[in-house]
């Protein structure tokens, strides 16, 4: 369904027991996840990304025909829960057992079946397709941590320094509310333009570029909270979207961005994303994808006691040496 379809349906008293949120953008994802389970009081059992576990799944959302209480289950994963599971649990939903999967997979391949499990129940949320869609998004947030002197000119700032991401830079009105001062150009640009706090996407422009990528990991890993496996997923989502238009522009060299990713990025983004793609190989996309799936894999080893975030920057400093090798040829 649509944003406003469930937007009415969450002003109301009937709330579907299961429900789907899946797209592009995180944060609305998340946003409205929050939403519905508010409506809900029970005991909640949330699977965060690689946690699930169908059994305990199963469990969680059976219980409730043992105790007669309100049992919920949540799972926030960025990988997709096969079907027969994903059927499983939604069959076991009902007015006491309630079911949220929040799907953050940027590689949309197959999320159409999942959806599909949930009939009308899923929304699909797409990043915002102009400055007027973000600042509307930015300004409810910002109203919600009390920031009352938000306007869309000094919202659209953050934003753009973001490269135009809006978890990042609702993300950062969380840092900016939390410092108890006052939002203006000067506090943007002392928080935000920080060279201590450089965002992903100038992270992940700094890798593709070949250069010395050491100093932008440390200023980045030294300026911003991890969740490991979330930054590999982002990180992995980049390169395939790269990869998607790559593969695209081969076929039709003179199509728009949107016949390929499914929306259409800014003039500007769409520009630098193109000129970014003609600089990879087939190769060079199967060496970093490689790459990223041993990462992933030591990363979700059982009992893995290393320490996470030096292993994800002594990995970068490997994936920037197999681009600049490959930048080589």
């Amino acid at each position: 369904m649509y944003k406003k379809d469930l937007d009415f349906i969450l002003k109301g008293k009937d709330i579907p027991y299961f429900f789907m949120f899946y797209g592009d953008d995180s944060y609305q994802i998340e946003l409205y996840a929050k939403e519905y389970l508010s409506r809900f009081n029970g005991d909640k059992l949330t699977f965060s990304f690689d946690e699930y576990d169908f059994n305990r799944a199963k469990s969680q959302i059976e219980q409730n025909s043992l105790f007669g209480d309100v049992s919920i289950l949540h799972i926030k994963t960025d990988k997709k829960i096969q079907l027969k599971e994903l059927k499983a649990l939604v069959s076991l939903a009902n007015s006491s057992a309630i079911f949220v999967y929040e799907l953050h997979d940027g590689v949309q391949k197959n999320v159409a079946e999942q959806a599909k499990v949930f009939g009308a129940n899923f929304a699909r949320f797409f990043v915002p397709k102009n400055d007027s869609e973000a600042s509307e998004i930015l300004l409810n947030h910002a109203k919600k941590l009390g920031i009352t002197n938000a306007n869309p000119a000094l919202l659209l700032r953050i934003y753009h320094i973001h490269n135009e991401n809006v978890y990042l830079a609702t993300s950062e009105l969380n840092r900016i509310a939390i410092s108890g001062l006052e939002l203006n150009d000067e506090l943007i640009a002392k928080l935000v333009s920080s060279l201590n706090a450089i965002s992903f996407d100038t992270l992940f422009n700094t890798l593709l570029k070949s250069h010395d990528a050491s100093a932008k990991i440390a200023q980045y890993f030294d300026a911003n909270s991890i969740e490991e496996s979330v930054f590999l997923a982002a990180l992995y989502k980049s390169f395939y979207r790269l990869f998607l238009i790559h593969s695209g522009l081969k076929l039709k060299p003179n199509a728009k961005l949107q016949e390929f990713l499914g929306y259409a990025p800014p003039p500007h983004l769409e520009a630098e994303l193109k000129a970014q793609a003609s600089r990879f190989s087939l190769p060079m996309f199967y060496d970093i994808f490689a790459h990223l799936n041993a990462c992933d894999y030591e990363l979700k080893k059982p009992k893995n006691f290393m320490d996470k975030e030096l292993f994800l920057r002594s990995e970068l400093l490997k994936l920037s040496s197999i681009i600049a090798k490959h930048s080589k040829h």
